[in-house]
């Protein structure tokens, strides 16, 4: 809890719902959760499941799927948690910055933003890709990096998954004491 209130959640890119139901049977009586996706048939995926599965049953009503792009929510310091599934390496190095800056601006002092991505998958691409791409690949990991570099608190490997993946976390303000 961040300040002895009710925490509240935000999953970005909840996709066909795996991890959203992982949040939900978490879910204390207080917490709240907003799933936020761009795609209309994800987020109508998710609306479905959300209303449907018996998982979401005692929390369903402090549950909201909104269809909007992260950087286009409005307000400031509104979560404890952000957890993200955004495909950062399939977007441009501002679009990044953008989310980045859209992260910063909308968790709490003291929140926790959490993602994965795929370890080494910007290093592998690059001789794949032509050269806009590759200049577009490493931009994403300068963003990507800098903020690794001044506010992830740990991370772990998942070896068992294929490509490897990275789950890291960011505390990108400190709390206020």
């Amino acid at each position: 809890m961040v300040h002895g209130k009710p925490p509240t959640f935000s999953k970005l890119a909840p996709g066909t719902g795996a991890v959203t139901k992982a949040i939900a049977r978490a879910m204390r009586p207080t917490d709240r959760l907003d799933c936020v996706e761009l795609n209309t048939q994800f987020a109508e995926h998710v609306r479905k499941l959300v209303q449907s599965d018996a998982v979401f049953n005692s929390c369903r009503d402090r549950i909201r799927v909104m269809e909007t792009g992260v950087e286009e929510l409005e307000g400031e310091n509104l979560y404890d948690f952000i957890i993200s599934g955004l495909p950062f390496n399939s977007f441009s190095s501002e679009l990044v910055q953008k989310i980045f800056d859209a992260f910063s601006r909308l968790l709490k002092p003291g929140g926790m933003l959490s993602y994965f991505e795929y370890e080494f998958v910007r290093h592998l691409q690059r001789p794949f890709v032509n050269k806009e791409n590759r200049a577009r690949l490493q931009g994403v990991g300068q963003v990507v990096n800098k903020y690794i570099s001044a506010y992830q608190k740990r991370h772990e490997r998942v070896f068992i998954n294929v490509p490897p993946a990275i789950v890291r976390h960011l505390c990108l303000k400190p709390a206020n004491n």
